[in-house]
């Protein structure tokens, strides 16, 4: 488009690429892998599809929906802070600053674990009114609800581990390394068919969703040690005490949704939109007010952060 404005200003251009550029070579070794790891994931969809095609009726579309739903915390959210920070580990990387780099990784996925916990809790606890509210019309009657929010039993809980795969995903490509994603990729779906295999049998198409969440424990788990190998230290304790802490917090806010949902179930009663959206706003809001709170007392230092800049946010959108 901007093609012909240039030439009316007297500037040429014409496309080339120098082969031999060392440059071109180090994109074209970098980009196999990944180009790689596309492909093996095509062929996870493949298997999952093969083996709800002997489940029951509509088992293919929940777990398709149930996808959909569980993908949102991180692609809403979740995403934004791997953004952020991947070019501070892309220059930290770059630069050799190993101590700013683990630092930065540290944050993000403790950052990651305050923000994608509570919605995690939430989903969990109340997966059949988001399901009802999110798609049960026409077609999609109550019985493909109670399917999709059966799958969203078993995604849920690893919302926060798909969230931690795609940033150490990102950490490695800061460092260069493709290869590693990949051989994380290949066993994410080869721990995945042993497991599915394993499950969908006792637990039909809820076993394909607990198999794609313990899969992706396993690959998480490989990259975090893949990385404490290559970074030596990577702030592990503390990780985990912040993890500790969110969990507790976003429990909390769990039991406090729980509860508000059912006093307000009482007083609204009812399958209308209206009565939907008055018991599962507020519910949903209850869990990430009291996790926030609770993170905040105890002295949180992501929970402090991540407050610190939505106010900011919100405070330069009202002036």
């Amino acid at each position: 488009m901007l093609l012909p404005s240039l030439r009316r200003l007297g500037i040429g251009w014409r496309p080339a690429v120098d082969w031999e550029d060392p440059g071109l070579a180090k994109v074209g070794r970098l980009i196999v892998p990944v180009l790689i790891t596309t492909g093996i994931i095509q062929v996870q969809d493949f298997f999952d599809r093969f083996l709800a095609s002997g489940l029951a009726e509509g088992s293919i579309s929940a777990l398709n929906y149930a996808v959909r739903v569980n993908s949102l915390p991180y692609g809403v959210v979740g995403t934004s802070i791997a953004t952020v920070l991947y070019p501070t580990l892309a220059a930290q990387a770059a630069d050799q600053q190993a101590d700013e780099l683990r630092a930065t990784l540290a944050r993000g996925l403790r950052m990651l674990s305050f923000v994608l916990l509570p919605m995690a809790v939430g989903l969990l606890l109340f997966r059949e009114p988001i399901v009802q509210l999110m798609f049960q019309r026409g077609a999609f009657d109550p019985a493909a609800t109670r399917l999709t929010a059966y799958a969203l039993l078993f995604y849920a809980p690893g919302i926060l581990l798909f969230g931690w795969q795609d940033f150490l995903n990102r950490c490695f490509w800061a460092l260069q390394d493709t290869r590693t994603p990949a051989w994380a990729a290949a066993g994410l779906v080869a721990f995945g068919l042993v497991f599915k295999l394993a499950l969908v049998g006792p637990l039909a198409h809820g076993g394909l969703a607990l198999g794609q969440t313990l899969a992706t424990l396993v690959s998480v788990g490989f990259l975090l040690w893949q990385l404490r190998k290559r970074l030596t230290y990577i702030g592990g304790r503390e990780i985990l005490r912040s993890l500790g802490v969110h969990l507790a917090t976003a429990a909390a806010g769990g039991l406090a949704g729980w509860g508000l949902y059912g006093l307000i179930a009482r007083a609204a009663p009812g399958d209308g939109l209206v009565a939907q959206v008055v018991r599962l706003f507020p519910a949903l809001g209850a869990v990430v007010v009291v996790h926030v709170a609770l993170a905040l007392l105890f002295g949180d230092r992501e929970g402090a952060e991540v407050v610190s800049k939505a106010y900011r946010r919100l405070a330069r959108r009202r002036a």
